[in-house]
């Protein structure tokens, strides 16, 4: 059984996530928060352009950082398996050197939750900065 609070700590987390979705044209919602026995987490769909893809789990023991670097790697493994343009899987997010073709994957850094080049480690951006 959701809660409103549930519900309103889900948008929270994933506001971030959300607006670096958005800044590739991907609109994305979570929703329906929810709890399995046995397990901590907090559960909640993930809605991209309005099909629901897959679960998010939101640790809410972990420190900030790492709850929202382990919820990015969660919705971007989501993302690149079951979003599709042109027939193609979507690469997100992607590289911020247009050269590249590869997605920008999810690092821990001074307890700063980022999204950096796997080719370039000066290629980084916060989460949640995209496109600023």
């Amino acid at each position: 059984m959701q809660t409103a609070d549930e519900n309103e700590y889900v948008i929270e987390e994933f506001r971030p996530i959300r607006h670096d979705l958005l800044a590739a044209g991907l609109h994305a919602e979570t929703g329906d928060p929810h709890r399995v026995a046995g397990d901590p987490r907090l559960l909640a769909w993930l809605r991209v352009d309005g099909e629901r893809i897959g679960v998010l789990a939101f640790d809410e023991a972990a420190v900030p950082a790492e709850r929202l670097s382990t919820l990015a790697g969660f919705t971007q493994d989501l993302v690149l398996e079951n979003v599709f343009a042109d027939g193609r899987s979507v690469t997100w997010p992607r590289c911020l050197d247009r050269t590249h073709r590869h997605p920008m994957v999810v690092v821990l850094d001074d307890g700063r939750a980022l999204w950096r080049c796997p080719r370039d480690a000066g290629l980084a951006v916060s989460i949640g900065e995209l496109g600023a």
